[in-house]
């Protein structure tokens, strides 16, 4: 299960023409609205030594352009909230987010309760679970989440908060809950199955559960092999990864994995149901390693 593709190249193509097309134009918001797409995927691929230049590139289109839209400016520093939190430096990612909510709240926008969930991935990253799950119950109240994804991602994340706070019962709930309140005609309604199952097989593995987990697991490497993750889930799976790694020795669990990549979606839907069965049953949830921070790497360990 990767996280980087070989195809983000050509998504950072895309976004560096994007950004010569909107400097050749002069158009300054589609020239800020790109950095900030080319900000929020060098997270993702931790590409820190990348990261500040575009940031400095955004600060300055935000000091000199009087001109740009406040749902713009907002998620400026929504951009930069996340940033710190990667970084570890969570009291100065709140000063930012709260920056960005005073602009855009009052305003009703499709953005806030995109940086509703922002902040709430911070505080998860951070370790508080319960300000976390509060923040995402506002994002997804009264109507602020009118994406249907956003609303699917913010059940999952409670899940997992729930999960890391120890409350092993509500996060299978939560978690299922949000799988089948899933509408049909929902376009990307195969990969939040997918994300279910892995999510399912992070909670299994923690709680001693291996062989479900490996299964799980090789299931979604089968239908699933790319994951764009946040870092909470990033530390997550590397969680899982290490289990797995110390349980089984290399060819056993390539054998329990295909086992999994061998299910149908009825059996795997089947198989997981029964692992969350089981997970809620659990009397204690052991403590999760502590949150790491993003910091630049070796050249040797870069994306390549």
């Amino acid at each position: 299960m990767k996280v980087q593709t070989a195809h983000d190249g050509v998504v950072r193509a895309a976004l560096d023409d994007a950004i010569l097309f909107f400097r050749r134009i002069d158009d300054r918001n589609g020239l800020l609205n790109t950095h900030l797409q080319l900000l929020y995927k060098l997270c993702k691929w931790d590409e820190v030594d990348a990261i500040l230049p575009v940031l400095k590139e955004a600060q300055d289109l935000m000091t000199s352009e009087s001109g740009l839209s406040t749902d713009l400016r907002a998620r400026y520093y929504a951009a930069r909230g996340h940033f710190e939190g990667l970084r570890g430096n969570f009291d100065r990612a709140r000063e930012e987010f709260e920056q960005a909510l005073r602009l855009i709240s009052g305003h009703r926008s499709r953005w806030y309760s995109n940086i509703l969930f922002k902040t709430a991935e911070v505080e998860a990253h951070a370790g508080n679970y319960a300000r976390a799950i509060a923040i995402l119950d506002v994002a997804v109240s009264d109507g602020n989440v009118d994406v249907e994804g956003s609303r699917y991602a913010a059940g999952y994340l409670r899940a997992v908060c729930y999960f890391l706070s120890g409350d092993a019962d509500r996060a299978s709930r939560e978690l299922t809950e949000t799988l089948f309140s899933v509408s049909d005609r929902f376009e990307d309604r195969t990969a939040f199955f997918n994300e279910f199952v892995f999510i399912t097989g992070i909670f299994a593995a923690h709680q001693g559960f291996s062989e479900k987990a490996a299964r799980l697991k090789g299931y979604v490497e089968a239908n699933m092999p790319t994951l764009e993750l946040g870092a909470v889930f990033k530390r997550l799976l590397a969680t899982l990864d290490a289990t797995l790694s110390a349980r089984f020795d290399p060819a056993a669990l390539e054998d329990l994995k295909r086992a999994g990549a061998r299910w149908s979606n009825a059996e795997a839907l089947e198989r997981t149901l029964a692992t969350l069965d089981a997970i809620a049953q659990c009397s204690a949830i052991s403590p999760w390693p502590a949150p790491t921070s993003l910091r630049p790497r070796a050249a040797s360990q870069r994306r390549r």
